[in-house]
């Protein structure tokens, strides 16, 4: 793969869509309070066929083992996505509660 810089890109290209079909899933199953590692999973499967053309792509024969590696991948990609939007959404919740009430003006 590494001698032919055309499939090289085309790799790149299909791991940035399947990184991005992660985080566009993440809302859809993610309600706080399940398991990261659960969520992860369930948005994994969601972009299963973006996974698909990604190792098929990679790797041209592609065995079981093959496919079932890029998938965990997936799911350790999902799960690490999760943690951050949760600890993003965290900071944000906290920095509003730390901004001091502006006082409202007099009518």
């Amino acid at each position: 793969m590494y001698e032919d810089p055309k499939r090289v890109t085309k790799v790149d290209k299909l791991r940035e869509q399947r990184d991005l079909c992660l985080i566009q899933n993440i809302p859809q199953f993610d309600d706080r309070s399940a398991d990261a590692k659960k969520v992860g999973d369930y948005v994994a499967m969601s972009c299963s066929n973006e996974t698909t053309k990604l190792v098929e792509m990679a790797i041209p024969y592609p065995s079981r083992h093959d496919r079932d590696t890029f998938q965990q991948e997936a799911v350790f990609r999902a799960t690490g996505y999760v943690m951050t939007a949760r600890r993003m959404e965290n900071d944000s919740l906290e920095r509003q509660r730390q901004q001091p009430q502006q006082p409202t003006p007099l009518q």
